[in-house]
């Protein structure tokens, strides 16, 4: 019997300086990585104040490769972390393994990324707050 084919996962993409949209992608590390061009990063979205329920994909070495600004990461109202470059939104299985994002969590995922999106000289504040330095 032929293995069976992996149906596409539905999730919400959201580049830098660019509205979201909702895609599909097969499920699995090479479409994840392509997605965000490069080594991906998890962060689960509950560190956010979203729910358990979401994961938030991004390139694990945006900030090494100077990857423009794209959502800010606040506590208590202050700026705590920039996530750089495109970043995904989708749900996971019991096992972690990523899957659709659920439409019940469409409008929370879109109020966050309006509320956290980076503007006006926003490459200048990563460059000066989260760049990589090496220590002679």
């Amino acid at each position: 019997m032929p293995p069976r084919k992996k149906q596409p996962i539905t999730i919400i993409v959201k580049p830098p300086g660019a509205a979201p949209t909702t895609q599909q992608i097969d499920p699995g590390l090479a479409a994840m990585q392509a997605v965000v061009g490069g080594p991906i990063e998890l962060m689960a979205g509950s560190a956010v104040g979203l729910s358990d329920a979401i994961d938030i994909w991004f390139n694990e070495e945006g900030k090494l490769e100077q990857l423009s600004a794209n959502l800010g990461l606040t506590h208590d109202g202050q700026l705590w972390d920039v996530i750089v470059g495109t970043v995904f939104f989708a749900g996971h299985d019991a096992k972690g393994n990523a899957t659709s994002l659920d439409p019940v969590h469409y409008d929370a995922v879109h109020a966050f990324i309006k509320a956290s999106e980076m503007h006006d000289h926003a490459d200048k504040f990563v460059r000066d707050h989260f760049t990589v330095r090496t220590v002679p």
